[in-house]
């Protein structure tokens, strides 16, 4: 159980601080690492599928707040996002910096852009152009900053090969 706690909280702090204080920091215009991401990443890689799932609901429906005609989209997406997460867990290679950026990398995108087609579908607007000039270099940013949150999980105790 303490193990569980710690992950918990170190996953919080990753995504409420790190979203808070950070990102606006160390954004570049419209391109900023997605903490969120990378927190539920790390808790999947550490806890497995259910515990992601579950954060990945939590941290949707708070980031959903925001918007009420799209609420509950955040919540499904990383919900779901999570669950795979948890999956993919046991086929991968651990402590490898480029399996791990390319599995944040690809999570940001996804997320990204099941939420710009969904946003696109219901409010409007254009998907084409926030995919390429925001989703895809949030993505690569939040892979390069997810490798090393991770490596600093996996000192702190928090990710072990043994799992």
């Amino acid at each position: 159980m303490g193990r569980f706690i710690r992950t918990t909280i170190i996953m919080t702090l990753i995504a409420l601080i790190g979203e808070l204080f950070f990102a606006p920091v160390l954004s570049l215009g419209p391109i900023a690492p997605d903490f969120t991401i990378i927190a539920l990443v790390i808790l999947a890689l550490a806890e497995g599928s259910f515990a992601a799932c579950l954060a990945g609901f939590c941290i949707g429906i708070i980031q959903d707040i925001p918007t009420p005609e799209l609420l509950g989209l955040q919540a499904l997406v990383k919900c779901l996002l999570g669950f795979q997460l948890g999956r993919v867990r046991d086929r991968l290679v651990y402590g490898m910096p480029l399996v791990e950026g390319s599995l944040v990398a690809l999570a940001a995108l996804a997320h990204d852009g099941i939420v710009l087609l969904a946003r696109g579908a219901v409010v409007g607007g254009d998907v084409v152009g926030p995919f390429f000039l925001s989703a895809l270099p949030s993505a690569v940013y939040s892979g390069l900053l997810g490798v090393l949150l991770i490596r600093l999980a996996d000192r702190l105790g928090v990710i072990s090969v043994e799992d």
